[in-house]
């Protein structure tokens, strides 16, 4: 599962706010499993420190997520 899709339909909408609101809007959005990917894109497109953070929060919780699943 890409974390594009697992923050749209699988994450607490309400706890990541505006980065799944902008990442909904964002048409060129990464959907793509490589966190260096959406790295990339968000130092391209000028995210702001509040960004990266909530990705990088949201991005542990992905991960956790898709190994469990993996490892049932």
């Amino acid at each position: 599962m890409t974390f594009k899709n697992w923050l749209l339909n699988h994450s607490d909408y309400s706890k990541y706010g505006q980065l799944a609101v902008d990442i909904e809007g964002d048409k060129t959005f990464p959907n793509t499993e490589s966190r260096l990917e959406i790295m990339v894109y968000l130092i391209g497109s000028n995210a702001g420190e509040s960004a990266f953070r909530m990705f990088s929060e949201a991005w542990e919780e992905y991960v956790t997520e898709c190994n469990k699943v993996v490892s049932q």
